[in-house]
C-alpha cells in the first residue's frame, strides 16, 4: 500500500450490499481513514451528508429506495461540494455518461482492489483540497490562473495531476477529465525519466522553493515540442503540492498574440484595471481606468497611483502590512484630474516574485457613484416608509378614542340638554374635531412627503362640492357678523371629473383660514373657467388681517405661519397651506397669494377639471330626511365605539346587531340574513379583511356573499382603502365616523326602492331570522314550522273574522282578531298584526261602524303576507 497522505479523512459509505459495506468499512479503518457510517439508500445518504459532512463519499450506483446513487449524488452536490467516488459492478455507457454529469471524482468497478481504491481516494482528496483552496482565492486570481496562456498544472507529492488549466488543454491537447489523477510523467518523453520516473526527481526537489528547467513536452498527438518548465512547492497545512508552469518555447508569436488579446479585453472592459510596481508607479492601465479619472492612458502610465487614490498607501508596499500583502476588497474615495472625489470599489491583489516578495499590485476599480445614489435613495424611501407606517399607527391609536369622543358628543346633542350642558358638549366636540384636524394634517403631510397620496378621478357636482365647503363655516361667519358668499361664473360647468375629496380639503383649508383671520367684512369664494382650457380658477378673497410681505415667501412651507404670535392666537400646525400647495401640484395645478397687510388676502389656484360627459344621478341633499329600513350587523371590538355607532344607526331607523370580531360575525351570518354589515378592520381572533374574504368566497356563507360590507378603520394611509376593496368590501369609512357620512352611506343600500315588490315589505324578515337562529341541531327550522302553522290557521281565522263582521258580532270579532294578531306577530307580519289590533280594540268598544272598510284592508294585507311568506318558506327550504 502507498503511504496514506490523508490520515483520518472522514469517509461515508453508501452501499446496499451489507457484506460489501462491512468489508469496505473495515479495510478503510485499517488504512487509517475515519468511516462515519454506512447507509443503503440515496435518501439516507443525502441526510447523512448534511449531518456528518464527510470529506469523501463512496457511492454505489444501484441502491435501495427511490433514488439511485447518481441521483443522490446530484442532490448532495446541490447542497455541498463533497467529492464522490462511484462504486459499480456495471460498465454501461449510459450509466457512465450520467455519472460524468455529476462532476464525480472517480469511478471504481467491483470487485475492486483496495490499493486502487486508496489511490482513488487520495487523488480525490488532493484534487478536492486544491479546488477548495482555489475557490477561496479571489475571482480575478482564478480567472488569470485558468486563462493564462501558459500551461498551469498542480500535482500532489506523488506526481498525480489534480489541476489542469485551459492553457494546458490548448498546449497538450488533453481535456481536464482525461488527465486528472494521471502521472505528470505521461506528458514528458521517456528519455527524460530519470531514476525510474520524473516523480522521484520532483520529490527529491520538494524542499526547494522553485526549480526551472528546459525539457520537451509530449502532445496528445505524440508530437514532441520544447518547453520551459517552472516547478514550485506549495504547502497548505500538512499537505504539499507542486505548481508546474510550462511555456511552449515554439509559440512565442502565439504567446504575444494572446497577450495582445488580453490587453484588448482589458481595454474594452468597463472596469478600470491598473498594474503598479512596488513603489506605486503605474506600469499599465486601461482606458476605463483613465476615463474614470479624466485622463488618457498615456498620461497615467509612469505616474504614481497617489494621483488617483491619495488615501491609499501604495509606495512603498509595507511588508508587515498583511492586508496589503494578502490583497483586499474595499470601498474608498478616488479623485479625478479636476479634483472631484467619487466613491469606488477596488479589488486588489499583490504580485510576488520568485522569492515571494511583493513586486507590484493588480487592482480592478469600479466607479460606484450611481450605486451609492441608489442606496441613498433606497434609504430615504425606507426611512419615509417607516415614518409613514409610524404615522399611520399613531393615527390609528388616536382615531379610535377620538371616534368615541366625537361620536358621544354628537349623540349628546340629540338628547335634552340645558344651555350649560350643551355648551360643555360643544366644547368636547370642538376639541375632538380640532385634534382630528391636526391628525389629518400630519397624516396628509406624511402621505405627500412619501409620495403615497393618490388622487381619484370621478364625476362630481362642482356646485354641490363648493356649497358643502361653505356651509361648514356659515355658523362661524354669522357669529363674527361676516358675509360669506359664493360667486360662480355662469359658464362654469356643473359636473366635472376629478377628485372631489381633495378639492374640498383645499377649499376647506383656505375658507377656514379666511374666516379665522377675518374679523369684519366678508369672505368671497369665486369660481370661473379659464378660456379655451379645462382649467378652473378658484379664488378665496377676504378682508382680514392680511400678510406681511416678509412672510409671503415662506407661507407655503411646512410648519410655517406668518409669525409666531399667530400660532398662539389662532392655533394650527402650519401644515395646511403646505398640504394645499402639494395637493394642487399633484393635481397638476398652481396656487398663488396676493395680500396687503391690514387689508386682506386673496388665495387663488387653478386646477384641471374636465367637464363630465356622463349622465349623473341626482345627489341626495344633505339636509333631507332619508327613510331607512333594514337590519345592520356592526362588527367592532371597542365597547365605546360599539355604543356610538349603534346609537347612530338606531336613530336612522334601522335595527342593529353587535358582535366583537370577525369570527362572531361569520357565526351570526349562518342564522340571520342582514341587509348590510359595518366591519371594523383591526380586530382580535379574526380581522375584518379575512372575515370579508370568507363571506365573499366560502360556500358556507353563500346566502350572504353579496351583502354590502362597509369598512370602518382608523387607518388612513395610502393603500388602506385599496386593501379594504381588494378583500371584497364595498365602501370605506374612516374613523372617527361622521354620522352624516354613515347616513349617506347606509342610504345607498337601505333606502326604500320604488320598484321593490310590496310583498317584501309585508313582513319583517328579522323576526324570521331570529326564529331560525333558535333552531336546534337535527330539528326543523322553527321559522319554517311557524309559517306552515300560519298557512294552516290564518285562513280559518280570516273566515271567522268575515263571519263576525257580517253577523255584527263584536265579541266574536274581538276574539278572532286577537288570535290572528298574535299569529301575525310571530311570523313578522307587523302591519297585518297592527290592523288586527285596531279592529280588536274597536270591537271591544262595540264599535262596528268602520269594519267593512277595515276588513277590506285586512284582506289586501293578508294577500301580501301570504306572498311574502311563500318566498320566505322557499328560502328557508333552500338554506336547510
Amino acid at each position: 500500500m502507498p503511504d496514506l497522505l490523508s490520515p483520518q479523512a472522514r469517509v461515508l459509505i453508501v452501499e446496499d450490499d451489507y457484506d460489501i459495506a462491512l468489508g469496505l468499512s473495515q479495510s478503510l479503518e485499517m488504512m487509517g481513514y475515519s468511516v462515519l457510517g454506512c447507509v443503503d439508500s440515496g435518501e439516507e445518504a443525502i441526510k447523512k451528508a448534511v449531518e456528518m459532512k464527510p470529506e469523501v463519499i463512496l457511492m454505489d450506483i444501484w441502491l435501495k429506495g427511490k433514488l439511485d446513487g447518481i441521483e443522490a449524488a446530484a442532490e448532495i452536490q446541490k447542497q455541498s461540494p463533497i467529492p464522490i467516488i462511484y462504486l459499480s459492478s456495471h460498465s454501461d455507457r449510459a450509466v457512465l455518461e450520467r455519472a460524468k454529469a455529476t462532476q464525480y471524482y472517480g469511478y471504481i468497478f467491483k470487485p475492486f482492489d483496495m490499493r486502487d481504491l486508496q489511490i482513488q481516494i487520495e487523488i480525490c482528496l488532493s484534487r478536492h483540497r486544491v479546488e477548495r483552496m482555489l475557490s477561496e482565492s479571489a475571482d480575478l486570481f482564478k480567472s488569470i490562473l485558468q486563462w493564462t496562456p501558459d500551461s498551469v498544472m498542480i500535482t500532489d507529492t506523488l506526481g498525480r495531476i489534480v489541476f489542469w488549466n485551459n492553457g494546458a488543454r490548448l498546449t497538450f491537447g488533453y481535456d481536464e477529465k482525461e488527465v486528472i489523477g494521471k502521472p505528470f510523467s505521461q506528458f514528458i518523453p521517456q528519455r527524460f525519466h530519470e531514476n525510474h520516473s520524473l516523480i522521484v526527481e520532483l520529490t527529491r526537489l520538494s524542499g526547494q522553493s522553485e526549480t526551472r528547467m528546459d525539457l520537451f513536452g509530449l502532445r496528445k498527438s505524440g508530437a514532441e515540442f520544447p518547453i520551459e518548465l517552472s516547478l514550485s512547492v506549495w504547502k497548505s497545512g500538512v499537505h504539499s503540492f507542486f505548481s508546474v508552469i510550462i511555456r511552449d518555447a515554439t509559440l512565442k508569436k502565439k504567446e504575444a498574440d494572446s497577450h495582445y488579446l488580453l490587453e484588448k479585453a482589458l481595454e474594452n472592459t468597463q472596469v478600470g484595471v491598473t498594474i503598479a510596481d512596488a513603489e506605486g508607479k503605474i506600469l499599465f492601465t486601461n482606458a476605463a481606468e483613465a476615463r474614470m479619472h479624466g485622463y488618457s492612458v498615456h498620461e497615467l502610465v509612469g505616474k504614481s497611483v497617489r494621483l488617483l487614490a491619495p488615501e491609499q498607501k501604495w509606495s512603498p508596499i509595507p511588508l508587515h502590512d498583511k492586508r496589503i500583502l494578502g490583497g483586499y476588497h474595499r470601498e474608498t474615495i478616488n479623485i479625478d484630474r479636476n479634483g472631484r472625489t467619487f466613491p469606488v470599489e477596488i479589488v486588489s491583489d499583490v504580485v510576488r516574485d520568485s522569492e515571494n516578495k511583493p513586486i507590484g499590485v493588480v487592482s480592478c476599480t469600479q466607479d460606484i457613484s450611481e450605486r451609492k445614489k441608489l442606496e441613498e435613495k433606497r434609504q430615504l424611501i425606507e426611512s419615509a416608509q417607516l415614518k409613514s407606517e409610524f404615522v399611520a399607527n399613531v393615527s390609528h391609536e388616536l382615531r379610535t378614542p377620538l371616534n368615541a369622543v366625537i361620536g358621544t358628543a354628537g349623540l349628546l346633542f340629540d338628547t335634552q340638554l340645558n344651555s350649560e350642558q350643551r355648551e360643555y358638549a360643544l366644547l368636547i366636540k370642538q376639541a375632538g374635531q380640532t385634534l382630528l384636524a391636526l391628525i389629518n394634517d400630519v397624516l396628509d403631510y406624511s402621505k405627500l412627503e412619501s409620495g403615497k397620496m393618490e388622487l381619484e378621478n370621478v364625476d362630481f357636482n362642482l356646485k354641490t362640492a363648493i356649497r358643502e365647503c361653505v356651509e361648514l363655516f356659515e355658523y362661524q361667519a354669522r357669529t363674527k357678523n361676516l358675509e360669506i358668499r359664493i360667486d360662480t361664473d355662469p359658464s362654469t360647468p356643473q359636473w366635472v371629473k376629478g377628485d372631489p375629496g381633495r378639492l374640498r380639503q383645499v377649499l376647506v383649508n383656505l375658507i377656514g383660514n379666511a374666516v379665522k383671520f377675518t374679523n369684519q367684512g366678508s369672505v368671497v369664494i369665486k369660481i370661473s373657467p379659464e378660456p379655451k382650457t379645462d382649467q378652473i380658477r378658484f379664488e378665496v378673497i377676504d378682508t382680514g388681517i392680511g400678510i406681511q410681505k416678509s412672510a409671503l415667501a415662506k407661507l407655503f412651507q411646512a410648519f410655517s405661519q406668518a409669525n409666531a404670535s399667530m400660532t398662539r392666537e389662532f392655533g394650527g400646525t402650519g401644515l395646511g397651506l403646505s398640504i394645499c400647495k402639494n395637493i394642487i401640484a399633484l393635481m397638476k395645478g398652481s396656487i398663488h397669494v396676493h395680500s396687503e397687510f391690514g387689508k386682506g388676502s386673496t388665495f387663488e389656484f387653478t386646477i384641471p377639471l374636465a367637464k363630465s360627459e356622463n349622465a349623473i344621478i341626482p345627489e341626495i341633499e344633505l339636509t333631507q330626511t332619508i327613510e331607512l329600513q333594514g337590519r345592520v350587523l356592526v362588527v367592532e371590538d371597542n365597547p365605546i365605539n360599539q355604543k356610538v355607532i349603534s346609537r347612530i344607526i338606531e336613530k336612522l331607523g334601522c335595527r342593529v346587531d353587535m358582535v366583537g370580531n370577525g369570527r362572531e360575525a361569520l357565526d351570526a351570518l349562518l342564522f340571520i340574513t342582514y341587509d348590510i354589515i359595518l366591519m371594523d378592520c383591526q380586530m382580535p381572533i379574526l380581522d375584518g379583511y379575512e372575515a370579508t374574504t370568507q363571506i365573499r368566497k366560502n360556500p358556507r356563507y353563500e346566502k350572504s356573499k353579496n351583502i354590502p360590507i362597509i369598512a370602518m378603520t382608523a387607518h388612513a394611509m395610502s393603500g388602506d382603502k385599496e386593501k379594504c376593496l381588494a378583500s371584497g368590501m364595498n365602501e370605506y369609512l374612516c374613523k372617527p365616523v361622521d354620522p352624516l357620512q354613515v347616513r349617506l352611506t347606509l342610504a345607498k343600500y337601505l333606502r326604500k326602492r320604488k320598484n321593490e315588490p310590496e310583498s317584501l315589505q309585508a313582513i319583517d324578515r328579522a323576526v324570521l331570522d331570529d326564529l331560525s337562529r333558535l333552531k336546534a341541531k337535527g330539528k326543523p327550522d322553527l321559522a319554517g314550522e311557524l309559517i306552515e302553522i300560519f298557512f294552516d290557521q290564518a285562513p280559518k281565522r280570516m273566515k271567522a273574522i268575515h263571519d263576525a263582521v257580517v253577523g255584527n258580532s263584536a265579541p266574536a270579532l274581538a276574539k278572532e282578531t286577537h288570535t290572528l294578531r298574535s299569529s301575525c306577530a310571530h311570523v313578522g307580519a307587523k302591519h297585518m298584526s297592527e290592523l288586527c289590533k285596531e279592529m280588536e280594540e274597536l270591537a271591544r268598544k262595540n264599535d262596528m261602524s268602520s269594519m267593512s272598510q277595515r276588513i277590506a284592508k285586512l284582506d289586501q294585507e293578508f294577500d301580501k303576507v301570504k306572498n311574502a311568506l311563500e318566498k320566505e318558506a322557499e328560502r328557508i327550504r333552500k338554506a336547510s
